[in-house]
């Protein structure tokens, strides 16, 4: 007997790569679409946007205090005179 050695039909590697790929394509969908929710948390109350505010007020006067005088003040020199 000539052609073939095995007696599997001659389709049945192609079906492997087929799904193969079939699966792959699936896999990549199924990560795009998983990718492409909103997962983001729900947006403050006024009550707590109010206390953010205040929050960030507060930390912006600490930031200006820790500066203080020094900030302008020039810098000091390595001379030795």
């Amino acid at each position: 007997m000539k052609g073939r050695s095995s007696e599997r039909p001659f389709f049945c590697l192609r079906a492997k790569c087929y799904l193969a790929q079939v699966n792959k394509l699936i896999l990549c969908l199924a990560l795009l679409l998983g990718g492409c929710r909103d997962h983001r948390p729900p947006a403050p109350s006024a009550e707590q946007s109010a206390e953010l505010n205040e929050a960030e007020d507060m930390l912006n006067g600490m930031a200006q205090n820790e500066e203080g005088p020094e900030a302008n003040a020039p810098s000091p020199s390595n001379r030795s005179d």
